[in-house]
């Protein structure tokens, strides 16, 4: 089960829409590390400089991050659930 910060629970490969979710908490949560990757993706372009390859890859890693918390269809964001 997949538990946000509230207690709500939804069962394993259920995913939330983004537009339904009234958990607060749990949409700060997801927003903050977002922010943490768009953080990480600004930073890296300080460090590569002049190393494009390395930042096209470094971008490339770090942008898959996302669907660590939300996914898409191409239209609608879904909450992805914690499978732990």
């Amino acid at each position: 089960m997949f538990k946000s910060p509230h207690g709500d629970q939804i069962p394993i490969g259920g995913y939330m829409k983004v537009s339904e979710c009234n958990d607060v908490e749990l949409l700060c949560t997801i927003v903050e590390n977002l922010w943490d990757i768009i953080d990480d993706i600004d930073t890296s372009s300080d460090m590569a400089k002049a190393d494009d390859k390395w930042y096209r890859r470094r971008v490339e890693f770090l942008q898959r991050k996302r669907f660590d918390y939300v996914t898409s269809d191409g239209y609608k964001l879904f909450i992805k659930p914690d499978e732990q």
